[in-house]
C-alpha cells in the first residue's frame, strides 16, 4: 500500500494505465463491436417493423374502404328487399280481402242451395203423402 509520503513517479503511472488499458483494450473493442452489431440489428428490425405495420395499416384502411363502398350496394338491396316485402303484404292483403269475400259468397250459395233442396224435398213430400184412395171421387172417375 502506498501512503501519502510515498512518491509515485509519473512515468509509472503511465505505464499502469498503459498495461491496464492494453489488457483491458481487446475485450472493450470485442464489446464495442457487438454493441455496434446490436444496434445495427435493433435498426434494421425496427426498419422491417416499421413497414410491415404500414402495409397492414395500409391493408386495412383499403379493406374498410372497400367495405364502405360496398355500404351503397347494400343499402340499395335492402332497400328494394323492403320494397318487394310492402308490395307483397299489400297483395296478400289484398288477396285475403278477396278471398273472404269468395268465402262468404260460397256460403250464401251453398245455405241458398241448401234452402232450395229442402223446399223441393218438401214438394216431394207433400206429392207422395196425398194418398190415391183419400183423393175425391171426381178424380178416380177422372182416371177411368
Amino acid at each position: 500500500m502506498l501512503n501519502s509520503s510515498d512518491s509515485i513517479e509519473p512515468d509509472g503511472i503511465d505505464l499502469l494505465v498503459e498495461g491496464f488499458v492494453s489488457s483491458a483494450k481487446p475485450s472493450l473493442e470485442h464489446i464495442s463491436q457487438r454493441l455496434l452489431e446490436v444496434q445495427n440489428n435493433q435498426s434494421s428490425l425496427i426498419t422491417t417493423l416499421q413497414k410491415e405495420r404500414d402495409q397492414l395499416t395500409n391493408i386495412q384502411i383499403q379493406n374498410i374502404i372497400e367495405t364502405f363502398g360496398k355500404v351503397p350496394v347494400y343499402e340499395a338491396r335492402v332497400q328494394k328487399v323492403l320494397r318487394e316485402m310492402y308490395s307483397l303484404s299489400s297483395r296478400m292483403d289484398k288477396l285475403k280481402k278477396q278471398s273472404d269475400k269468395l268465402l262468404i259468397k260460397k256460403q250464401r250459395d251453398d245455405h241458398a242451395e241448401l234452402l232450395r233442396l229442402q223446399k223441393e224435398q218438401e214438394k216431394e213430400k207433400k206429392l207422395l203423402a196425398v194418398p190415391v184412395n183419400k183423393v175425391g171421387p171426381e178424380v178416380s172417375r177422372a182416371q177411368q
